[in-house]
C-alpha cells in the first residue's frame, strides 16, 4: 500500500473541510485524493518540491492508493441517496474500513437507548454533586 508520507502529503494537499460533518469531510477527502492521482500521479515532496515521493507516472504504490479509493467511493454510494438510513451509512463505513465497528456499535446503542434515558437524570445529578465537591476555595482539596 502507499506509504505513510505520500498520504500525508496528499491529505494536506485535498484536505476538504466541513465544520458540521466530518463523515462528509473525510468523504470530501478522499475523493479529492482519487481525482488527484487520476490526474497526476506524481507527487511532490513537501519541503524539496524538486524532488518527489512517488517514482513518476507508473508508481504502483500511488496507483495502488487511487483504485483502493475508487473502490471505498463505489462503496459509499449509497450514503448519497435521500433514503439512505443509519444502518445502511454504517454497513457503508465499515465496508470502507475493512470492520464491523460501526454496525456493532449501533447495535450497542440501540439496545442501551430505552434505557439511557431513565439513567440519565440520575447520572446528570451525581455529575453536578461531584464537580461542585471537586472545587474548594476554603484550602486543603482541589483547585480548578
Amino acid at each position: 500500500m502507499a506509504s505513510g508520507f505520500m498520504i500525508t502529503k496528499l491529505v494536506t494537499e485535498c484536505y476538504k473541510s466541513n465544520v458540521n460533518r466530518e463523515d462528509s469531510a473525510l468523504h470530501d477527502t478522499m475523493k479529492a485524493i482519487h481525482d488527484r492521482l487520476n490526474w497526476d500521479l506524481v507527487v511532490k515532496h513537501p519541503v524539496t518540491p524538486q524532488d518527489t515521493i512517488t517514482s513518476g507516472n507508473d508508481d504502483p504504490k500511488a496507483k495502488a492508493l487511487r483504485d483502493r479509493l475508487a473502490d471505498a467511493l463505489k462503496w459509499m454510494e449509497p450514503l448519497h441517496k435521500s433514503t439512505c438510513t443509519r444502518s445502511e451509512a454504517l454497513k457503508c463505513w465499515d465496508k470502507v474500513f475493512n470492520t464491523e465497528y460501526f454496525t456493532n456499535r449501533d447495535e450497542k446503542i440501540d439496545k442501551k437507548v430505552a434505557s439511557a434515558a431513565v439513567l440519565s437524570s440520575g447520572i446528570i445529578r451525581s455529575l453536578e454533586g461531584a464537580a461542585q465537591s471537586a472545587v474548594r476555595k476554603e484550602g486543603g482539596g482541589t483547585y480548578a
